[in-house]
């Protein structure tokens, strides 16, 4: 499920979320905007910058608390941005030689001082698919107005998830 995001428009408050199930297996890939999740879109420099860019780092790695899917464990969380330059550390080999660290769709002379977030997560589901998932990302990134789901399984659905309606049907 490597790379499925199709990359849309650097928009702020808007965000993606892709979801690919096979048997017990659900994928996933976030994409947003840093300034939805950090309040910045600049290679931090101050200590407070820094700090909150670690938060956020730290925040996105843990898929289990931001995304309930019930009987399911996170086996893997990968963090990917333009902002974490060499100090990017997530415990995984650093060989993205299959472009993931291309995050935005940007041409990087066109890009400034837009940075996004891409977030990977692999859960496995012991027992089955969950029927429902249910998201924390709008009260943990409160800048986030909506994020625009789309699941791939037997059948492709795709929805628009807000503070308001954060659960997805999975099945």
């Amino acid at each position: 499920a490597e790379g499925f995001i199709e990359h849309e428009k650097h928009v702020h408050g808007q965000a993606q979320l892709n979801i690919a199930i096979e048997k017990n297996e659900i994928e996933m890939e976030f994409s947003s905007p840093a300034m939805n999740l950090l309040g910045f879109e600049y290679k931090p420099s101050s200590d407070e910058d820094k700090q909150q860019l670690a938060q956020v780092v730290t925040t996105l790695r843990q898929g289990g608390k931001l995304f309930t899917l019930g009987g399911c464990k996170l086996k893997e969380s990968d963090v990917s941005s333009e902002l974490l330059g060499a100090e990017h550390d997530n415990g995984h080999s650093d060989d993205h030689s299959d472009g993931k660290h291309e995050i935005s769709g940007h041409d990087q002379q066109d890009q400034g001082n837009h940075s996004d977030f891409l977030v990977h997560y692999h859960f496995h589901c012991v027992e089955g698919i969950p029927t429902q998932l249910k998201t924390s990302l709008f009260s943990s990134f409160p800048r986030l107005e909506d994020v625009t789901a789309t699941v791939l399984s037997r059948h492709q659905t795709q929805l628009t998830l807000s503070k308001q309606q954060n659960v997805i049907n999975l099945r």
